[in-house]
Parts: structure tokens; C-alpha cells; sequence
């Protein structure tokens, strides 16, 4: 009896697979600590712009950097694992990770900081597909759902709390304890990788990585962010290194295009994307995440630099977006599988756009209780949608490829809050030294470009603009600051207007292409 209950509990053993609840943790770590830095970091932008003495223009890059080259990357990292072994390259991404984040931490200057969360993306790119596949390999049977949701549910819980986790560090310790919670947990991360076997793709054996694809991709997604980052506050719409920039991008998307199909083993089957729900799912991910993207890095500005709100005020407030998400995640499942894929999808886009809209009205005089509502809608637009896009992208083609749809999926959102970011930043810049420059003529004062872009800086009290403002007549100088307040007001405006109509148009683009349909049949 002993024995036949010894062997049964072995085969069951088997069957459940042999992860423990330390590398399950690990795993949640590995998951969800990736999701940290551009969020927490966007809370400290006021503290950079005021502590580096730098521009609007240089802190787009302490945000766009980071996530241009974890979202670039994450499908080339997933292949990388495949074939090389997925603790291998986990620990390896890790430890750039963490070494990555050091220099960031005692960073001195923009520069170092810029370089120090590009590498850190990079290694974050890296260890996340890998945790998934350690995690669905070492978790069986009854185990595997529970596994997999504890390591989506970190992702969700500590990118709900990035916000006030960066505000907290930068009002009550400093921002540098962004980057040193990298290092902490990335310990926390190796001790629990240690016992996994290693693991790799069989099927993967021969063939090798996409080279052309990766350098075309990634090159292409640089380029633009290069020249959407730059101008107009750096280089103008028609200098040199715009065109140039631009030149490469196009010229790299399309040996993209080109080349990909023609491959054996290309970086994306771009044949997928002749699936209408899965083009659609991408451009509802992608105008969502631009609104986000716009909403995490000049929020923080107008609150601190506007209304003198602290980091961790301005955290807090920022909560309920990351409460809304997590509540309406669920609920939009169940509407997928009641209604299908296209109403929710809608329903969602909706609330961020009078969401946007809502935030394109905010003034000096604008109370911190009068954000919650917009901060809110956007929150449970975005939770509401997220669901069912992903569930209709993954419903679009034959369960072998959805790894690589949830690889697209990924990708699609980093790009989406990159360009929210850019997009949103280079038209700010341009409208608020426009509106310093006319406000000042109003007041009888001749400023020149330059100059604005240089007194944009006082409302966080950058010591570049305290010095230029000194230069100024006393008697000019309250119309001045005055200037530069409405200028930014006026750009913040026209800047969340933007990415309302971004979202309306997504909404279009999601009637005309989401359907509801059955799942693709596995052998399809």
C-alpha cells in the first residue's frame, strides 16, 4: 500500500511540475518590478528638471529611453531565451538589470541617468519573457493557472503602486531609492532562480536570431523617438538631424517590411497582422498607451510645478488610474465572453477619451479633488478594454502562436507609451515657448526662442532660469513667470486635446476592424 502510494504521489509530483513558491515569488518579482522604473521615475521628473538644471526635452528621454528599449526588445528577448535557456538568459538579464541600475542611483548628471535606464531596459526586456516560460514550465497541470495569474497579478500590483512608490522615495528619502529598489529586488530574483532547472526551446534548435529584423526595428523606433524627442525645443521641423533622423526611419521600416516576410524565422510574422481583430486590438493598445504615456509625464509636472503639489501627493493621486485598471480588468473579460470583443473595447476607449478631455481643461485654480474624477475614468477605460483586446488578438490565431502575439501585444504598448511621450512632449514644447514668447510681447518684453525655452525652467526653479530671469528688469520679471505659467497651461491643454482625438480615432478604427468571431482552431 506504502509503495503504490509512493509511486502515485511521485506521478502526481510529475504532473503538478516541480516549482516552488520561492521561485513562484521570484517569478512575481521578475514580472512586476520591469513595470517600476518608468513610472516611479515619472513622479521625480519636477525633482530632475530642478536638481540636473535640465530640459523639457531631456527629461522626455529619462522616460522614453527606458521603454524604447524594453518594448523594442521584448520579442527578440523571448526568441533569445528559446534558444539559449530561459535561467540563463534570465539571470543574465537580471544582472544588467541591477548593474544597470547602479550608475543610474548616483547619477550626477542627465546624461549618466538617461544611459543608466537605457541599459536597465534593456536587461528588463530580457528577463521578462524568460520568467513566464520558467514559470509555465516548472508549474503543471492545476498549478499552471494559479502560477500564470499570480505572475500577471504582480505585474498589475506593482505597476498600481509605482506611482506612489516613486512619490514616496522622492518626497521622503530620495529618487535614487528608484533605482536601488532594482538592485534589491533583483537580488531577491536571482536567490529565487537559483533551484529552476533550465529550460529551452527543443523546436529552436538550428535556427537563430533575427538579426536583421531586430537592428531594422529597433533602429526605426530610435530614430523617431530621436527626432520626436529633439524637436522643436533642440532642433527645428526642417534642421539636418530632423530629416536625417526621419530619412533613417523610414529607410529602415521599410527594409523591415521587406526583408521580414522573406525570412524563415523573421522577429514578427507580419502575415498576422492580415487578422482584422488583431490589427485592431494593436491600434486600441496603441492609442491608449499614447494617452497614458501622455498623462504619466505631464501630470507630475502640472501638479508639482503648477500647483506645488509634493511627489507623494502627486503619487497618491495618480492611485486611482491603477485602482480603476485593476477593478475593470476582470469585468471586461466577462463582457468579451457576453458581448464580444468590439463594445467593450468601445466602452473603454470612451471613458479614457472623456477622460482626456476632462484634463484638457485643468487650470491654476484646479483642485486636487477635481483630478480624481478624469485620473478615474481613465483608469477603468483602459482596465475595461485591455481585456478583451487581448483576449481578441489571442482569439485571431491558432493557440501556437500566441506567445508571440502576447510578445506583439507588449511591444505595441511600450511603443504606444513612447510615443505618448514623444509626441505629446515635442508638441508641448513648441506650443509653450510659442504662448512665452507672445504673452511676453503682450507685456512689452522681446523674447527670443531661445530664451523662452530657457525660462520654461522656473516653474520647477532650475538655476539656468533663475539666472536668466535675474538678467530682467525687476519690473518685467512677474510677467515673465506669468508667461511661462500660461504657456504651460496653454501647451497642457492642447497636449491632453491631442490625445483625446488620438482615442476618438482609435474608437473609429475599432468599429470598422474588431468583430466578434470564434476562437482560431489550435491545428489551424
Amino acid at each position: 500500500m506504502s509503495t503504490a502510494s509512493t509511486s502515485a504521489g511521485t506521478a502526481s509530483s510529475s504532473d503538478r511540475g516541480t516549482g516552488s513558491w520561492r521561485l513562484l515569488a521570484a517569478m512575481g518579482l521578475a514580472s512586476g518590478i520591469t513595470s517600476v522604473p518608468n513610472v516611479a521615475i515619472a513622479l521625480a521628473l519636477p525633482t530632475l528638471h530642478r536638481e540636473f538644471n535640465t530640459s523639457t526635452t531631456v527629461l522626455q528621454w529619462t522616460v522614453t529611453g527606458y521603454l524604447l528599449a524594453y518594448s523594442a526588445l521584448l520579442i527578440a528577448a523571448g526568441r533569445l531565451a528559446d534558444l539559449y535557456g530561459r535561467k540563463r538568459v534570465l539571470i543574465a538579464g537580471t544582472v544588467l538589470f541591477m548593474a544597470a541600475s547602479v550608475p543610474g542611483a548616483l547619477a550626477q548628471s542627465s546624461i549618466v541617468l538617461i544611459v543608466s535606464l537605457v541599459l536597465a531596459g534593456i536587461g528588463a526586456a530580457v528577463l521578462t519573457p524568460a520568467s513566464l516560460a520558467i514559470v509555465t514550465d516548472a508549474f503543471r497541470g492545476e498549478r499552471r493557472g494559479l502560477a500564470v495569474g499570480v505572475w500577471g497579478a504582480a505585474t498589475a500590483l506593482f505597476s498600481g503602486v509605482a506611482p506612489a512608490i516613486g512619490g514616496f522615495f522622492t518626497s521622503d528619502l530620495s529618487w535614487r531609492w528608484i533605482l536601488w529598489l532594482n538592485v534589491i529586488v533583483g537580488a531577491g530574483i536571482l536567490v529565487g532562480v537559483l533551484a529552476a532547472r533550465e529550460t529551452r526551446d527543443e523546436a529552436s534548435k538550428g535556427r537563430s536570431l533575427d538579426g536583421i529584423g531586430l537592428v531594422c526595428s529597433v533602429g526605426a523606433l530610435a530614430a523617431i523617438t530621436l527626432a520626436l524627442n529633439e524637436t522643436p525645443a533642440e532642433w527645428s521641423w526642417t534642421s539636418p538631424q530632423t530629416i536625417v533622423a526621419l530619412v533613417v526611419c523610414v529607410v529602415l521600416l521599410a527594409a523591415f517590411l521587406i526583408v521580414e516576410p522573406r525570412l524563415k524565422a523573421p522577429l514578427i510574422d507580419l502575415g498576422m497582422f492580415a487578422k482584422r481583430n488583431l490589427s485592431g486590438a494593436c491600434l486600441s493598445l496603441l492609442v491608449l498607451n499614447f494617452a497614458l504615456g501622455a498623462v504619466l509625464f505631464f501630470i507630475p509636472l502640472y501638479l508639482q510645478e503648477l500647483l506645488d503639489y509634493t511627489p507623494l501627493q502627486t503619487g497618491l493621486l495618480l492611485l486611482p488610474s491603477s485602482a480603476g485598471m485593476m477593478v475593470t480588468m476582470p469585468i471586461g473579460g466577462r463582457l468579451h465572453d457576453r458581448f464580444g470583443p468590439r463594445w467593450p473595447i468601445v466602452g473603454g476607449l470612451v471613458l479614457s477619451a472623456v477622460a482626456m478631455l476632462l484634463l484638457a481643461g485643468v487650470g491654476s485654480d484646479t483642485r486636487y479633488r477635481d483630478l480624481w474624477l478624469p485620473l478615474t475614468l481613465l483608469g477603468l477605460g483602459i482596465g475595461a478594454a485591455l481585456t478583451p483586446l487581448n483576449l481578441a488578438a489571442l482569439g485571431a490565431v491558432p493557440q501556437r502562436l500566441h506567445a508571440a502575439v502576447g510578445g506583439v501585444l507588449s511591444t505595441v504598448g511600450g511603443v504606444g507609451l513612447t510615443f505618448g511621450v514623444a509626441v505629446s512632449g515635442a508638441l508641448f514644447e513648441a506650443l509653450q515657448r510659442d504662448r512665452t514668447v507672445s504673452d511676453a510681447a503682450k507685456a512689452g518684453i522681446t523674447l527670443s526662442n531661445d530664451a523662452a525655452s530657457t525660462l520654461e525652467g522656473l516653474l520647477a526653479g532650475t538655476p539656468s532660469a533663475t539666472k536668466a530671469l535675474d538678467a530682467y528688469p525687476a519690473a518685467e520679471q512677474g510677467a515673465l513667470h506669468s508667461a511661462v505659467s500660461d504657456g504651460f497651461l496653454s501647451a497642457l491643454g492642447t497636449t491632453m486635446a491631442l490625445s483625446f482625438g488620438v482615442v476618438m480615432v482609435g474608437i473609429l478604427l475599432t468599429l470598422v476592424l474588431i468583430r466578434r468571431q470564434p476562437p482560431i482552431p489550435d491545428d489551424a
